[in-house]
């Protein structure tokens, strides 16, 4: 088993399975009620989605939650757009998987009856764990060798010498160091995959500002300080460590 980021997109592959976080459809309604007018932007995310899946020949994906953004209820867009984004889904990858997020309440009544919402505290598939990230993964989970999670949005940030700020997103990938009294067993490794979703606002992990997200990245549990970032072309840019900038 080996785990592969499609090269320039936050996906990962393995044994012809996609696995995607974060796509928070529906997003660009929350803009508009806050004044800002954006196109929707789920078609261009569903023609990239189902590139990677025909490219690849996909039989299989995995949402690692937050398909929708509304966190209570489900907004007019979402109910208009995540029915047939998942229809079209299924016409080309046969089995789709879904780990509820935090934003992912009441999504049951809006998707096709195919697709499989698991545990929210994660599911096994062959020896990857996936868990959405914002609640401890069951046991089962965490008896895998690769833990995947999402909700982080990392990104990484960076400071030029006028003090220009931009940030990218990122890959970060840290290894687990101990059992604690959690966990009977843990993973070896810990992939947070960066959002799918081109709109969402990045955590900089390399900021100072920055408190990890969740209970795994806050807990001691992984080697944070050591973990490894990546930006999606796959430039591998160190250690996070060596990669924090100055406080404002």
């Amino acid at each position: 088993m080996k785990l592969q980021p499609v090269p320039d997109e936050a996906a990962l592959l393995f044994d012809r399975t996609i696995v995607v976080a974060d796509l928070h459809i529906g997003i660009e309604f929350g803009f508009r009620e806050s004044g800002f007018v954006i196109p929707s932007q789920t078609e261009r995310m569903l023609e990239r989605l189902i590139g990677i899946a025909d490219r690849h020949k996909a039989e299989r994906a995995v949402i690692v939650g937050d398909i929708k953004h509304k966190i209570k209820g489900v907004s007019p867009q979402e109910r208009a757009e995540i029915p047939p984004f998942f229809e079209r889904v299924l016409e080309v990858v046969p089995e789709v998987h879904l780990v509820p997020g935090n934003h992912d309440a009441n999504i049951l009544g809006i998707l096709p009856e195919t697709v499989k919402v698991h545990d929210p505290r994660g599911i096994k598939l062959d020896d990857v764990g996936f868990t959405h990230g914002y609640a401890w993964p069951n046991q089962e989970t965490m008896d895998s060798e690769v833990l995947c999670m999402g909700h982080v949005h990392p990104s990484v940030l960076f400071v030029d010498r006028l003090g220009l700020r931009m940030t990218k997103r990122c890959w970060l990938r840290a290894e687990f160091i101990g059992g604690g009294k959690r966990y009977g067993a843990n993973p070896q490794e810990l992939i947070v995959i960066p959002s799918f979703n081109d709109f969402c606002g990045g955590f900089p992990v390399n900021s100072p500002r920055s408190r990890p997200m969740g209970p795994i990245l806050r807990s001691d549990l992984i080697d944070l300080e050591n973990s490894r970032v990546y930006l999606l072309n796959g430039v591998d840019l160190g250690r996070l460590k060596d990669l924090m900038v100055p406080s404002e």
